[in-house]
C-alpha cells in the first residue's frame, strides 16, 4: 500500500528587521579650497558650502585645492595633527605653506577635541574639524524574511499485508525544514471525516490506527500530532518521519491497496 502525503505551510509573519548599531560620526572627511571670486576664498566640506566636520577619533581628514589661481594652505596654530605629506614645523599642510594647485594632503586626528585651521594668506578662510571621542562606525545589518518551508517526500509505502500474521509494519518519509521564526511546529493530521487516522481501502477501514513518529514514541493518528517543535531558526534540518501500521492476526483485510492522504503543517506562533 501507498501512504501518500501533502506538505501545507501556514502561517504569515512581518519581516524581521535588523538589529543596528548606534549612530556614531564617520572615519572620512574632505575640505576643498574654493575660490568663490577673487577676493572670497573659502574652506568647504567638499561638495557644501559647511566649514565645520565632525569625525571619529583616528579619522582622517583631506585637505585639497584641486583647481584656482590663488595660493592655500590649512595651517593649525595648536594642535597639530598627523600629516600626509609630512605638516611643517609650524603646523601646516601642505608643509610649504600656502601653494598653488593642483595639491592634496591627508591628516590623522588621533585625539579628541576641536581643531581650527586657516589659510596664512586669507585670515577669513577658516575651517573647523570636531574630533569624536565616540567609536567610530556606521549602521551594520541585514535583514532576513520571514521562511516557514517544509519539504515532504512523495510517499511511504507499508509493504505487503499478511494475512492471519502479528506484524508492525513501517515506512519512512523524509523531510526538510527551514524556518527563521523564533518557535516552529512540525504537525501532521488526517483531515479526512472518514475513519480519521485509520487507512481507507474503498469502503473498508483498517482495524488499528496508523502512528507516526519523529524520533520519539509513536502516536496514533487519530488526532493532529504534534511531531517536533524547535525553539529557534533551522536551515535545511532533516527530519525521518516513520510511520507505524500494526496488524492483528484476526484484523480483517480487504484485498487491494490502503491509503490515506495526511497533512503536515509547519506553523509558528511568535515570528
Amino acid at each position: 500500500m501507498r501512504l501518500r502525503t501533502w506538505a501545507v505551510v501556514v502561517a504569515t509573519f512581518a519581516v524581521l528587521l535588523p538589529g543596528s548599531a548606534h549612530a556614531a560620526a564617520p572615519l572620512t572627511a574632505d575640505f576643498t579650497a574654493t575660490d568663490v571670486t577673487a577676493t572670497n576664498h573659502q574652506w568647504y566640506v567638499t561638495g557644501t558650502t559647511t566649514t565645520t566636520a565632525v569625525i571619529a577619533q583616528h579619522g582622517t581628514v583631506t585637505f585639497g585645492y584641486p583647481t584656482g589661481t590663488s595660493r592655500h594652505d590649512a595651517f593649525f596654530a595648536t594642535n597639530a595633527p598627523t600629516c600626509t605629506p609630512a605638516a611643517s614645523a609650524t603646523g601646516a599642510v601642505p608643509a610649504a605653506g600656502p601653494t598653488r594647485a593642483p595639491w592634496t594632503a591627508s591628516c590623522r586626528f588621533d585625539t579628541p577635541g576641536t581643531y581650527a585651521f586657516v589659510c596664512q594668506l586669507h585670515p577669513t578662510m577658516t575651517g573647523t574639524i570636531i574630533v569624536s571621542g565616540a567609536d567610530a562606525g556606521g549602521d551594520v545589518g541585514g535583514s532576513v524574511p520571514d521562511v516557514l518551508s517544509l519539504g515532504v517526500g512523495a510517499s511511504a509505502n507499508l509493504g505487503r499485508f499478511l494475512l492471519g500474521v502479528v506484524a508492525d509494519y513501517t515506512a519512512t518519509l523524509p523531510t526538510v525544514v527551514t524556518h527563521t521564526m523564533a518557535n516552529a511546529t512540525l504537525t501532521v493530521a488526517d483531515p479526512s471525516a472518514t475513519a480519521p487516522g485509520h487507512l481507507l481501502n474503498g469502503a473498508f477501514v483498517m482495524a488499528q490506527p496508523l502512528q507516526v513518529s519523529a524520533g520519539g514514541p509513536f502516536a496514533p493518528l487519530t488526532s493532529p500530532v504534534p511531531l517536533l517543535t524547535w525553539s529557534g531558526p533551522v536551515s535545511s534540518e532533516n527530519v525521518t518521519v516513520t510511520f507505524k501500521q500494526p496488524v492483528a492476526a484476526t484484523d480483517p483485510l480487504r484485498s487491494g491497496a490502503y491509503a490515506k492522504t495526511l497533512v503536515f503543517t509547519l506553523s509558528s506562533t511568535t515570528p
